[in-house]
């Protein structure tokens, strides 16, 4: 069962997270999203439960406009509540499940990207 979805497009200055196809949305700092070929960590506003399944949409956005996006199926295998400043966030790691070769090379740029 998929619990969430989470866009991430990117933006020339930082990443934006985007909660159930764009009931909520969040800039992620430089430093506060980081993305992988297995998985993805990030601090969010929204407190995710542990264990459960979400959905993550990556999209990268050139400057020319044009856009990728690649969808993959991940676990929630962290959620603890952390201070950033002054406000009350949540490391989150996603582990992500069975990845496509062609979506794990789209992730590997978007990790090299953010």
């Amino acid at each position: 069962m998929i619990q969430s979805a989470i866009d991430i497009p990117r933006t020339r200055q930082a990443s934006v997270l985007f909660l159930d196809f764009g009931a909520d949305s969040q800039v992620c700092e430089p430093g506060e999203l980081e993305v992988s070929e297995h998985g993805m960590c990030f601090h969010s506003c929204w407190q995710f439960e542990e264990g459960s399944v979400i959905s993550v949409a990556c999209v990268k956005s050139e400057f020319s406009g044009e856009q990728e996006r690649s969808a993959v199926e991940g676990l929630v295998a962290r959620c603890e509540m952390v201070r950033v400043g002054d406000k009350r966030m949540f490391r989150t790691t996603v582990a992500f499940l069975s990845v496509p070769e062609e979506c794990r090379r789209k992730l590997r740029a978007l990790g090299a990207d953010v």
